[in-house]
């Protein structure tokens, strides 16, 4: 899962130089904490099927 979440996590240097502020880079945070938490969720659940 940490790779998953280091390789949705490249675009974020490009983001701070765009000089964008700071509540546009939380929200960006807060959207891709989102996603990757449903990813999460999903792969729980596919998993938890397919053992039982």
């Amino acid at each position: 899962m940490a790779k998953l979440a280091d390789a949705l996590d490249l675009g974020s240097s490009s983001e701070r130089s765009e000089g964008s502020s700071p509540f546009i880079r939380t929200f960006k945070q807060l959207v891709k904490l989102k996603a990757l938490r449903k990813i999460k969720c999903t792969v729980t659940n596919y998993m938890s099927s397919v053992t039982n």
